[in-house]
């Protein structure tokens, strides 16, 4: 009896190893399955997270490049016209009005008066040609 029960624990030795051995290869190739899973999932995530940072650094490029247009473009005159006459003090300027030199050039040809100001100062520009009027007294 000594060499059936042998026989036998040998045989449920080899079918417990035949199990397990099976059993190993399974979870092997599931660990296998799984990781080429997460490579897969790793590698779609480093694609996005690329293609993020590309489209924010050419964000940050036409952002820059619109700055140094703004920069570079050309002047807004009316613009800088308008805050300068928005920080004028108003009555700046009107010593020049009040200037007898300055009056006696005056004509009755003047029909318009446009008061600019350039440096602080009122300058009187004449309805014909728009240059300034300004004849000392003789």
């Amino acid at each position: 009896m000594s060499d059936e029960k042998l026989t036998a624990a040998i045989a449920e030795i080899q079918d417990i190893r035949k199990f397990n051995v099976t059993r190993f290869n399974e979870l092997s190739q599931q660990l296998d399955n799984r990781f080429q899973e997460l490579s897969k999932q790793l590698y779609e995530i480093q694609e996005r997270l690329a293609e993020k940072e590309a489209r924010e650094q050419q964000e940050a490029l036409r952002l820059q490049r619109r700055i140094i247009a703004e920069k570079l473009g050309p002047p807004d005159y009316e613009a800088d016209q308008h805050r300068a006459s928005e920080q004028r003090f108003s009555p700046s300027g009107d010593w020049i009005l009040k200037d007898p030199s300055f009056c006696t050039g005056l004509t009755h040809e003047t029909r318009h008066i446009v008061h600019c100001t350039c440096m602080a100062c009122r300058v009187l520009v004449s309805r014909r040609g728009g240059n300034p009027v300004f004849r000392p007294g003789k």
